[in-house]
Parts: C-alpha cells; sequence; structure tokens
C-alpha cells in the first residue's frame, strides 16, 4: 500500500484548493474567443504547430472519450496535473517548512502563465499535463541516478505539447545551481559541472524534438516539413 508523506499531501491537497479558488470563474463559464470557436471539439493545432504530443494525445482522447468542451471536466483534469506537478517541485527541492509548500502551489496555479492557460479551457488539460511532464523529469534528474535520460525523454514529450514549458525546466536548473552556490561545501567546479550537464540535457531534449518533429510532419502530410 502507498504512504505519502505529510509534505506530500500538504502540497497535492493545496493546490487543488488554490487551483479551484483561483480558476472557478473559467471552469463554470465560457470564455468565447477565436480559438474557442476554432476548436470547440478539438485541442487546437497540432502537427503543423510541431505540436506532435499534443495531437497524438488529442486523436486519443477523441478516440476514446471525445473532445468535449466541458470546462469544469477540463478544469479539474488541469489542476490535477499541476497538483502533481506541484509535489514533484517541492519534492526536488526538498522542501519541508509547511508555509513554503503552500506558497509553492499557490504559485503553480496562479502563476501568469497558467493563469492566461485557463481561457483556452478546451485544451488546458494538455498544457498541464505538460508542465507535470516538464516537472517529473526534473525530479528525475535531480534525485534519481541515471535520471537524466528518463528527464530527457519527459522533456522531450512536453515539448512536443507546448514548446513553452521548456523554460520551466531551464529556470528550475537555474534555481538549483543558485542553490548549490549558497552551500559551503560545493566547490566551484562541480557547479559549473552541473551547469554543462542541465544545458546538454536541455540540448539533447530540444534536438530530440526537432527529429521527432520532422517526421511527424512527413507522416502527416505537413507542408511545412522542408521548412525545418
Amino acid at each position: 500500500m502507498f504512504s505519502f508523506s505529510k509534505r506530500v499531501r500538504l502540497a497535492f491537497f493545496s493546490t487543488v484548493l488554490f487551483g479551484i479558488i483561483t480558476h472557478m470563474f473559467a471552469m463554470v463559464n465560457e470564455c468565447p474567443h477565436a480559438d474557442v470557436f476554432s476548436a470547440y471539439f478539438g485541442y487546437g493545432a497540432g502537427y503543423t504547430s510541431g505540436r506532435w504530443g499534443l495531437a497524438f494525445l488529442g486523436d486519443l482522447v477523441n478516440k476514446w472519450f471525445g473532445n468535449y468542451p466541458i470546462p469544469w471536466l477540463n478544469g479539474m483534469l488541469s489542476i490535477l496535473f499541476l497538483a502533481v506537478s506541484s509535489v514533484y517541485i517541492i519534492e526536488s527541492f526538498d522542501i519541508s517548512t509547511e508555509q513554503n509548500c503552500i506558497l509553492i502551489c499557490m504559485f503553480v496555479v496562479a502563476c501568469p502563465s497558467v493563469f492566461s492557460a485557463f481561457a483556452y479551457i478546451f485544451t488546458t488539460p494538455y498544457y498541464c499535463f505538460s508542465i507535470m511532464l516538464t516537472c517529473c523529469g526534473i525530479y528525475f534528474i535531480k534525485k534519481k541516478r541515471n535520471g537524466w535520460i528518463l528527464g530527457t525523454l519527459l522533456f522531450t514529450g512536453s515539448l512536443g505539447i507546448y514548446q513553452a514549458y521548456l523554460g520551466l525546466a531551464a529556470s528550475i536548473f537555474i534555481l538549483f545551481l543558485i542553490l548549490d552556490c549558497l552551500d559551503e561545501d560545493v566547490n566551484v567546479a562541480s557547479v559549473l559541472i552541473k551547469a554543462w550537464q542541465y544545458f546538454g540535457i536541455l540540448c539533447i531534449s530540444i534536438l530530440l524534438y526537432l527529429g521527432i518533429t520532422k517526421v511527424s510532419l512527413k507522416l502527416a502530410g505537413g507542408g511545412v516539413a522542408d521548412q525545418l
């Protein structure tokens, strides 16, 4: 039987609570705009925008369940993905104090990029799933031996859903390096080595993403394949 620590439970349920409070309006109302009308029963641009992961997941969901514009359902799924993301962030940084756990959870659900994503509620779950993949990759890279392999694959998958969240991974890597610099027992050489390792992981993820994008565009018959 699985057992979760107090901070994991606190992070998960705090994110769910603050997520519902923050995004309640988007979950109980329709916010129509051009993108909503153009992809009302879909997920938005896929292969032709380099989002082969989004297209794969969207088509899979459409086949099994259908892409129905149900704001409260999409909103709750998104919040659950963000809750798991919060857990991975807190575990990666070894956050121990309850106050800091709660503050991080509040930021995860209310930061501007996440808040604005809920205006596109028809595709928000996919974007939040992309955030979760990024945070999961961060956790494996930081905490697991040879975790960079799985972390790189997770970053690649996240890029395939929405390319913007590579910046999230890079930002967290920088925070790791800053914390290492504050540790008196860590020397400069080890920090530089880690920095290059993190940079290498990001570069490999981008190269894998571009390779899969090239292949997916050709397989999907995308007209912009030759432009990459």
